[in-house]
């Protein structure tokens, strides 16, 4: 319960009192991950747990179910660690809400080699969530939130979202729920409606660099560019510089389209495009795939049958996306080869696949 609460501490900025309780757990016997933690928390460090490595070694019961759960917590999670640390906890000291941290550590450690396909995989993992809510009379912020990574997976967005409400009537504060939240809307298209559960994720807790991320690509995509540049110049959200071109890439990009859809006042969309295409170059490395926001920007310089066929392939992947079936409105020509019209079948494909999932 200490260690618990002192997450949901950590994730309101409450460094001192998170301290104080992981302090607690420390003085229950050999925690040296516990007390290392604690230490660093009251001097006000927060550490971002890069690799298991930046911390002591846990060693009691206890001292791993907190090593668990804040690793749990970082952005930059050492994946099947977890979930290894987690199975050298004894059975008699797998006390209640074991099953579902285990549960989620799973989740982010996805190996095709050891789990299988990964559809498959998710549908398991929903499954056994909900197995374990049956069995304990109710749902907890832990078995929703592996549910909803596994619904969002699937992309059964609808459902996904009826989940994600019931899950934050039942902890307001948890703002994983309710970024979870966020991308029951934004990952079908429904930018605008992603905004406020994102705004809200970031009221709980502002140092979410993912968060911050999602953010400006909800603003940009829903038409709001001066907001999507003002939180991107936003002191909480510093980025690496490669990151940061990605992300003026993306701006670019967007006021490129715009411009060719009629909006002259912001420039002349072919050279809008190759300074997006400059800085998209500029955010990657040259043997990395290109994206598909950069494959739109090459569209629209020279609209080639290669270029576009691969923008087609990519956009499949995005098939309910408004604003990518915008761009292709605008891009293909009138006659299509046929690699074109195959991309296209398998796009249309994949539309009423996701319609099919996503209607009420």
């Amino acid at each position: 319960i200490d260690a618990l609460r002192a997450v949901l501490e950590l994730d309101r900025g409450d460094l001192g009192a998170a301290a104080a309780d992981l302090a607690a757990v420390a003085a229950t016997g050999t925690a040296p991950f516990s007390r290392w933690l604690a230490a660093e928390l009251a001097e006000g460090r927060q550490p971002t747990f890069a690799a298991p490595n930046d911390a002591p070694t846990p060693d009691n019961s206890a001292d791993r179910y907190v090593a668990a759960l804040f690793w749990l917590r970082s952005e930059r999670v050492p994946e099947r660690e977890i979930a290894e640390l987690l199975g050298t906890i004894p059975d008699l000291d797998r006390r209640p809400g074991f099953a579902e941290l285990q549960l989620a550590a799973l989740m982010i450690a996805y190996d095709p080699a050891q789990d299988g396909d990964v559809v498959a995989f998710r549908q398991r993992l929903n499954a056994r969530a909900a197995a374990i809510d049956a069995l304990r009379g109710g749902m907890s912020a832990m078995t929703a939130q592996v549910r909803l990574n596994a619904l969002l997976g699937l992309e059964l967005y609808a459902e996904a979202r009826d989940l994600a409400e019931q899950a934050i009537a039942l902890a307001p504060e948890d703002f994983i729920l309710h970024k979870l939240r966020a991308e029951t809307e934004f990952f079908r298209g429904r930018y605008e409606a992603a905004l406020a559960p994102l705004r809200q994720t970031l009221a709980l807790q502002p140092r979410s660099r993912k968060t911050h991320e999602l953010l400006v690509l909800a603003e940009l995509y829903s038409g709001d560019v001066a907001a999507a540049e003002h939180t991107l110049t936003h002191p909480g959200l510093p980025m690496a510089p490669a990151r940061l071109a990605f992300f003026e890439g993306l701006v670019l990009h967007e006021k490129a389209f715009r411009a060719l859809a009629g909006e002259t006042a912001l420039g002349d969309a072919s050279e809008l495009a190759a300074a997006a295409a400059d800085a998209f170059a500029r955010s990657r490395d040259e043997a990395a795939p290109v994206s598909i926001d950069e494959l739109a920007c090459r569209a629209l310089i020279d609209p080639s049958p290669d270029i576009v066929t691969g923008l087609l392939r990519a956009a499949a992947d995005s098939a309910l996306d408004p604003r990518r079936l915008q761009q292709l409105s605008n891009l293909l020509g009138e006659q299509l080869d046929q690699d074109q019209t195959a991309a296209l079948v398998d796009l249309l494909r994949r539309q009423a696949r996701q319609l099919r999932t996503t209607a009420h």
